[in-house]
């Protein structure tokens, strides 16, 4: 299971990748969850209004994206 973070275009990082990335390794593993990989991408706020119009078809800010790997939609 590959679990990766990045950053597009945004001005912070987190302080420890490492420990968000235990910390879902663990919850993956605590539940027996069968994942592939898992990518956090953070973005600016013009960024996330381009995939929620893109892809959700809304013209609003969210703070949280997902998309099921299964679906093949690259970002």
């Amino acid at each position: 299971m590959a679990i990766k973070v990045y950053y597009d275009d945004v001005t912070f990082r987190l302080r420890s990748s490492k420990s968000l990335k235990e910390l879902f390794s663990n919850i993956i593993n605590h539940y027996n969850f069968e994942v592939g990989s898992i990518s956090f991408v953070f973005v600016d706020d013009e960024r996330i209004l381009d995939i929620n119009i893109e892809f959700l078809n809304h013209r609003y800010f969210t703070d949280i994206i997902t998309f099921d790997y299964k679906d093949n939609i690259t970002i």
